[in-house]
């Protein structure tokens, strides 16, 4: 959901005149590697959401740089690469101290970082750094069957998918968010502040992305630009 939200800011503040085709690669990357080696000279512009594989630079050497915008994930670029990202280790702890007054409230804190996740793992070392630094018990759980809700417990979720079990069995323990447990989902949503009492997020602008991937593509000038990672605070935390 948050991916069409940077979509349709994106699409929105082009010009009319300007064609747009978008092609999924599902993180894979013979998917990637086929869509950009068939794309080449056929558009004026390429914004590229990378991912993590030693593959993708070469690949991604096949574009001039005045051509390519890489997006979101601040991985596979250089100094004269031109980005909009987001930044997932120091700016998710600065997120994570604003929010230590709430954490305190429960014994422990469990992220749950699924297996099948594409979520940077840089996220996972400011996880274990934070905790570390202000004495927070701590567990991380990759297998998604093992996650199972307690009381006094605040919990971390990169997969909306989790969030759902979540409150199901929150609902069947009869645990109340906020107070018997506390979550904090990555990426916001237009749902989120209306699912519940409102979850809790750290979250960057995807409307922002968007936007500056627009203007890469407007006016033509270089850009090297970091938006922001906020904390948002709701009924979940």
């Amino acid at each position: 959901a948050y991916k069409e939200v940077l979509y349709h800011s994106f699409i929105n503040n082009l010009p009319d005149n300007i064609i747009t085709d978008v092609q999924f690669h599902h993180y894979n990357i013979d998917n990637f590697k086929t869509i950009i080696t068939n794309s080449i000279g056929k558009y004026y512009k390429y914004v590229v959401m990378s991912f993590d594989n030693k593959e993708v630079i070469s690949i991604l050497e096949n574009i001039p740089n005045d051509k390519l915008l890489l997006i979101d994930w601040n991985i596979h670029f250089n100094s004269s690469n031109n980005f909009v990202v987001q930044d997932f280790g120091k700016a998710f702890n600065q997120a994570l101290i604003g929010a230590i007054d709430l954490f305190r409230k429960y014994n422990t804190i469990e992220f749950i970082y699924p297996d099948y996740t594409n979520h940077p793992l840089e996220t996972l070392t400011y996880f274990k750094k934070f905790c570390k630094e202000n004495q927070f018990p701590f567990k991380i759980i990759t297998n998604p069957k093992e996650f199972k809700v307690e009381k006094n417990k605040a919990y971390i979720s990169v997969s909306d998918r989790i969030l759902g079990v979540f409150l199901e069995q929150c609902k069947e323990k009869n645990l109340e968010p906020g107070v018997d447990i506390g979550l904090l989902s990555y990426n916001d949503t237009p749902m989120k502040k209306f699912i519940y009492k409102g979850i809790s997020v750290v979250s960057t602008d995807f409307k922002e992305l968007g936007t500056k991937g627009a203007e890469f593509i407007t006016k033509g000038e270089p850009m090297q630009y970091c938006v922001a990672t906020n904390l948002i605070l709701r009924e979940s935390l």
